[in-house]
């Protein structure tokens, strides 16, 4: 009887360090537009990727080859020639990719689904992401601008997507201009303690990018449960059991 009533402890206890996360919506939907109003949009589906970890991750990684083109009233607006993306239940959202632009400059616009989770109270939390720019038509300039003044190209944003919810962080906000063949930056903010609590994540990229050059983005962002909270909810569920006996 002892075992049995331990063995539950231990899986109730296991249970309560895990975010059991739920992908709310598309894991991510990418938009092209331009000054003129043009607009095209890719979804990316969730099954286009794969789920591991008993349900609870889902990736997606591009081929050698893939490749998505965004096109509008007969103008190419741009494309993708590589993504990979990363939806983690503990939870983390990943998003990674190579962007090419037409022949005009054209907002490019990623936003990932809503990673939803039991409540997380004093968790600590991390951002990071980077940008690489490349010039390809050769004027040896290329750039990536806010879509507004003071809005970041990426926005890491808790309890909903922005620009509803919480936003955590947000970096480049005064873009990135790079000269010649090109250049990259990259920032970072945490980790930091959060003191409310979070049920939801989810991360944006939004940027113009100067016509027929290219753009690449990695980030990651990540919250962790406070340390020890389901150690010390095991002990609590032990104390309750041996007062029960």
């Amino acid at each position: 009887m002892r075992t049995t009533t331990l063995a539950t402890l231990a899986a109730m206890t296991l249970a309560a360090g895990s975010a059991l996360a739920d992908v709310v919506g598309n894991p991510l939907t990418i938009t092209a537009t331009t000054a003129s109003g043009l607009s095209a949009t890719w979804t990316l589906t969730p099954g286009m990727g794969e789920w591991s970890n008993n349900g609870q991750d889902w990736s997606f990684t591009s081929g050698s080859t893939w490749r998505r083109e965004f096109w509008a009233g007969g103008q190419l607006l741009g494309g993708l020639s590589s993504l990979s993306m990363n939806l983690i239940g503990d939870p983390q959202v990943h998003v990674n990719f190579t962007t090419f632009g037409g022949s005009v400059p054209a907002t490019f616009t990623f936003s990932s689904a809503l990673l939803t989770f039991a409540p997380i109270t004093g968790g600590t939390a991390d951002a990071s992401a980077g940008i690489t720019l490349a010039d390809i038509d050769g004027d040896a300039l290329s750039y990536v601008n806010p879509t507004s003044p003071g809005n970041g190209i990426y926005r890491a944003t808790f309890n909903g997507m922005d620009p509803a919810g919480t936003n955590y962080t947000s970096f480049f906000n005064s873009g990135f201009t790079a000269s010649g063949l090109g250049g990259s930056t990259s920032d970072s903010f945490g980790p930091t303690t959060v003191p409310y609590s979070v049920s939801s994540m989810s991360a944006q990229f939004s940027f113009v990018l100067s016509p027929n050059d290219l753009a690449s983005g990695t980030s990651q962002f990540r919250l962790v449960p406070t340390p020890g909270a389901a150690g010390v909810l095991g002990l609590g569920l032990l104390a309750v059991a041996r007062r029960r006996r």
